[in-house]
């Protein structure tokens, strides 16, 4: 019998960039809008009983082996779930291979095999039922296309266009159903870690 989960951690990247934009489409249609700034997912949910001090040492661990790197966030992507992302056009390689880092020894049974990791920002969810969907084990859904193309058209004439340098990452917990913040914590990288 597993042990009951009450709060999950997340590891997160926020971009130094101007959200300003980027909050006007996903106040129209990203779900989570009002529980998370437009941010960069690390790793996503994992339950509390890995151990907070455990994972913060784990994270401390992949993250001082890694130097700051320049993010380029510029086009758009339909995901497997009918998310709208922002993808990255630089850095995009060592996001994966930091993803892939994190996912290591105590976190490798927590990694989804069944997806392609892809770098992003979410702009909006389009599904028909969007109740039905669930951030802790996402599922395909019906796909609402028209919700879609407004939103990427929207998206497009807005000109997007981001540098950033990943330099840190959050560590978030968040309560049962992730629908709320309890704590963040930060990890900064610098060149000295490396």
């Amino acid at each position: 019998m597993s042990p009951k989960i009450t709060m999950y951690y997340v590891l997160v990247h926020f971009p130094d960039i101007d959200f300003s934009k980027i909050n006007y489409l996903r106040k129209k249609y990203d779900p989570t809008y009002r529980i998370i700034d437009p941010h960069i997912t690390l790793m996503f949910p994992v339950p509390d009983y890995v151990g907070e001090e455990n994972l913060w040492h784990h994270l401390e661990r992949i993250l001082n082996n890694v130097n700051p790197f320049t993010i380029h966030l510029k086009g758009f992507v339909k995901s497997w779930d009918h998310w709208l992302f922002m993808t990255l056009k630089t850095g995009n390689s060592e996001v994966i291979q930091l993803y892939d880092s994190i996912y290591s020894d105590m976190l490798s049974s927590y990694k989804r095999s069944d997806v392609t990791f892809i770098p992003h920002i979410g702009l909006g969810l389009f599904v028909k039922n969007a109740a039905n969907y669930t951030l802790l084990d996402p599922k395909e859904l019906e796909f609402d296309q028209k919700g879609y193309r407004r939103a990427l058209q929207e998206a497009e004439t807005l000109g997007l266009n981001y540098r950033s340098i990943l330099d840190r990452a959050s560590l978030l917990k968040l309560n049962h159903d992730l629908s709320k913040i309890i704590w963040r914590k930060e990890i900064y990288i610098t060149d000295e870690n490396a």
